[in-house]
This record gives structure tokens, C-alpha cells and sequence, in this order.
């Protein structure tokens, strides 16, 4: 069994030009408009979640399961653990979802 960990994984996540313009942060001097989704938001676990089952939807239940930011990886044998990790690693680095190694078992 494998378990990773997204490195700030909604901070990963690019928002629209339009949702940027409705996550502003206003303070004294100047209006902050956020370009990447922010942690807090009420919709933020949904929509990371969303997108991690995209990302490894061939693989879901499988031998892997995903929760918000964290993934399990799970297989019979070692061999078949090696074919796995590197299917899931690949799957990864293809949509851009950076890890946190020290994190990562």
C-alpha cells in the first residue's frame, strides 16, 4: 500500500477569469484577485475532489481511492504494486499535481 499527498492542493487548481474577479480580497490599499482555488471556499473540497476522480478515473476503486487531496494506492502482489505506482505517478504528472514527498509512504 502506497499513500500520497497533493503538495497545497487547491492552490493547483487555476480558476476561470470570471470566478477570479468574485474571490477578491480587498484591503486598504488594493483589490487582490485570486488565480488559483482557494482553501476556505465552501465549494473548494468538492471541486478538488471532482477533479481528482477525473484524474484517475480508469484506477478509481481499482487499486486506487482518492480523498480530496490524498490517494491510497492499493495491490495484491509487489510487482503489481511497481505497474500501479507508476500508472497512478504518470496520471499525475500528465494533469500537473505536484506531491509532497515527505508526505508520501
Amino acid at each position: 500500500m502506497s499513500l500520497m499527498d497533493a503538495h497545497a492542493g487547491n492552490l493547483q487548481v487555476p480558476v476561470t477569469e470570471k470566478s477570479s474577479k468574485l474571490l477578491g480580497i480587498e484591503t486598504d490599499y488594493k483589490t487582490y484577485e485570486m488565480i488559483r482555488l482557494a482553501f476556505g471556499l465552501s465549494v473548494s473540497p468538492m471541486v478538488y475532489q471532482c477533479i481528482m476522480n477525473r484524474i484517475t478515473a480508469d484506477y478509481l476503486y481499482r487499486f486506487c481511492c482518492c480523498y480530496i487531496d490524498d490517494a491510497i494506492l492499493y495491490s495484491r502482489s509487489f510487482s503489481d504494486h511497481l505497474i500501479h505506482l507508476r500508472l497512478i505517478l504518470t496520471r499525475f504528472s500528465d494533469a500537473g499535481l505536484r506531491l509532497r514527498a515527505d508526505k508520501c509512504l
